[in-house]
């Protein structure tokens, strides 16, 4: 059995994330969500989505072009956009996981693979 659940929101005002360097790994961010895929009990590869309030938009860290997804700004159960999409592999398996994360709830995709279902 796979799953996907969403583990929780690391807000950067209460836990910032620096760089090796000490530098913002996610500059003009507020925050990032975390999810983790779920096959037969043991946990895969931790997915992370940063985002900003306001629109999505990229940044740029040492150099390196980052996606930041758009927030509404709602703390308690936020939403944010576009939808987030990761692939890894996985003991020889390709993964695909599409999601949105609206009013705080996970909303997994029908396009995901191998077939799976949010926890």
């Amino acid at each position: 059995m796979i799953t996907v659940r969403f583990v929780d929101i690391q807000w950067f005002d209460e836990h910032p994330v620096a760089t090796v360097d000490g530098s913002d790994a996610y500059p003009g961010c507020d925050g990032m969500a975390r999810y983790q895929v779920v096959v037969d009990g043991e946990d895969t590869m931790p997915m992370n989505q940063p985002f900003a309030r306001g629109p999505s938009r990229e940044i740029f860290v040492h150099g390196a072009k980052q996606n930041v997804w758009g927030w509404d700004g709602n703390r308690v159960a936020p939403t944010l956009t576009p939808s987030y999409r990761c692939k890894f592999p996985w003991k020889g398996t390709n993964f695909d996981v599409h999601l949105y994360l609206t009013a705080g709830r996970l909303d997994l995709q029908g396009d995901s693979f191998p077939p799976m279902k949010a926890a």
